[in-house]
């Protein structure tokens, strides 16, 4: 399930950024009902791993912290010292979601290390 709601997030997401893109924004902000509620669902089908939630929680932030972005653009800079803050919020519990992330579990980081030259 896990899996499932992964991909669906990945695909509400991409089509939220694409209807922003092209423009339409009607269809964009329809988008973030659902991106953001797949993107949450993932914490109830995850592992109780702290791994898996820092992963999850990275996710949502992204998701958030692009949901930030895209609204003051739509409504023409409304909310934008609301949205200013929680996009840094979310920026920096994605961040050290990362972090922690990478520190937990050194053996993920091995196959960067071959790309290095």
């Amino acid at each position: 399930m896990r899996r499932l709601l992964e991909n669906l997030s990945s695909i509400f997401w991409f089509l939220m950024d694409v209807f922003w893109s092209c423009g339409w924004d009607g269809l964009a902000i329809s988008m973030i009902v659902p991106t953001v509620y797949s993107t949450m669902l993932m914490f109830k089908h995850t592992q109780l791993r702290i791994l898996n939630l820092l992963v999850c929680t990275a996710t949502n932030s992204w998701v958030l912290m692009n949901v930030c972005w895209m609204v003051p653009d739509v409504f023409d800079g409304a909310w934008t010292p609301y949205v200013f803050m929680l996009r840094w919020v979310f920026l920096v519990t994605a961040l050290l979601s990362m972090v922690a992330i990478s520190c937990g579990d050194v053996s993920k980081l091995r196959n960067i290390k071959r790309f290095r030259s």
